[in-house]
């Protein structure tokens, strides 16, 4: 006959507590774990932002500069200067204009005078090119 083992009340209080220690080592692998990562996933995302940041602030000069640069190369160019100076015609300044667009890398050329009056504009999309007085009020500065 075969004998079932029980185990005596010794071993089943070591082995419960053997289990509660297993849990609680599991629960605090699992709490430094989490916030381990998550620490490193925070560093992550900030050094991503702050590169993001850096380019943003790179371009947003690049851009600034290379405006600078296509309004003095436009302002430079005496065949414009004259048609601009002498003309009084709108359609040819804006003729005029719109050559300048592709010599820049421009979308929309906006001519206005000292008193911030809308004298010309020119653009590559084709809305725009249209005449409309409530866009011209709205370049005016």
């Amino acid at each position: 006959m075969k004998r079932d083992f029980l185990p005596s009340a010794s071993s089943g209080r070591f082995l419960a507590l053997l289990a509660l220690t297993l849990i609680a080592a599991q629960v605090v692998a699992f709490v430094f774990l989490h916030f381990s990562n998550r620490r490193i996933a925070m560093n992550s995302v900030d050094a991503a932002l702050e590169a993001g940041a850096q380019t943003f602030e790179y371009t947003a000069a690049m851009r600034r500069e290379s405006r600078r640069v296509a309004s003095e190369l436009i302002s430079r160019d005496y065949g414009l200067q004259n048609i601009i100076f002498n003309e009084s015609n709108r359609d040819t300044v804006e003729s005029a204009l719109y050559n300048q667009l592709a010599r820049t890398g421009a979308e929309l050329i906006v001519l206005t005078d000292l008193d911030g009056t809308l004298r010309a504009r020119s653009s590559v999309s084709g809305f725009l090119r249209e005449r409309d007085a409530a866009l011209d009020h709205r370049l005016e500065m």
